[in-house]
């Protein structure tokens, strides 16, 4: 399956104009869309140079924390995005409840098992299992909003593990230095995120290559997720559900 592994990257680099043709969630687009702030981010360095005024560049840091918070804000909304997109796709168009990942299928078995609903497994009965799951959705979606506020890979692994039975998506990560490397740097980030935003510490420096480099991490990330849940997602349903897209430059280039 083709992916933006190729393309995603590219966008840390300051100003280009890059066009993606390839199939890709409506949550990568979004993801490569609201990566135009990053662009405007590396931007004001190149501007800051331009001036070459020493106080201003000086200053820069603050701008890159608060650029380290985004990426980590992008991070997290496309997982959850793509989570919910993908399983759309298989209760819209799997053949049947059969054909869906078996973990996915453990885990409503095991939820079932805890009803107090004596009658709990009928509401699966011929196409109630596809509303079961819309439902279960929402409800696994409210979970979240309480655990998922910190997308290290441990907590990544568990939310597409729920939400449509991929077990450990973190796997997939292989980026030349491996899936281990790729978990580690990006728990190391997101602590660094977190450091930022709920015990900051004046003075405290972030670099732009910390934001450079937490950037093209979390790119690379989205493709490797991307083209894992496409995959499960077409294995189940008989073919690929990503949508052939095109983005538009980014602003101010081309």
């Amino acid at each position: 399956m083709a992916t933006v592994d190729s393309q995603l990257p590219e966008l840390a680099a300051v100003p280009t104009t890059k066009i993606i043709r390839t199939p890709t969630s409506k949550a990568c687009l979004n993801f490569v869309s609201n990566a135009n702030d990053i662009r405007d981010f590396y931007s004001l360095h190149q501007e800051a140079k331009k001036v070459n005024v020493k106080a201003i560049y000086k200053k820069l840091h603050v701008a890159n924390k608060a650029v380290l918070v985004l990426v980590a804000a992008l991070w997290e909304a496309y997982c959850e995005d793509v989570a919910e997109e993908g399983l759309h796709l298989l209760v819209q168009h799997a053949p049947s409840w059969e054909s869906l990942p078996r973990p996915l299928l453990k885990s409503v078995a095991k939820e079932l098992r805890r009803l107090d609903e004596e009658f709990a497994p009928w509401s699966l009965a011929g196409e109630g299992w596809r509303q079961y799951l819309t439902d279960r959705l929402a409800l696994l979606g409210q979970k979240r909003n309480y655990s998922f506020a910190t997308p290290k890979s441990k907590n990544v692994d568990t939310l597409f593990l729920e939400s449509i039975g991929i077990v450990r998506i973190s796997d997939s990560w292989s980026l030349p230095q491996g899936a281990d490397w790729a978990r580690s740097e990006l728990d190391r980030f997101i602590d660094q995120r977190n450091m930022i935003a709920h015990r900051y510490v004046p003075g405290d420096i972030v670099a732009k290559r910390h934001v450079r480099e937490f950037f093209n991490l979390v790119a690379g990330l989205v493709a490797r997720t991307d083209a894992e849940v496409g995959r499960v997602v077409a294995e189940v349903t008989g073919r690929n559900r990503w949508v052939e897209a095109s983005i538009p430059s980014p602003r101010g280039s081309g």
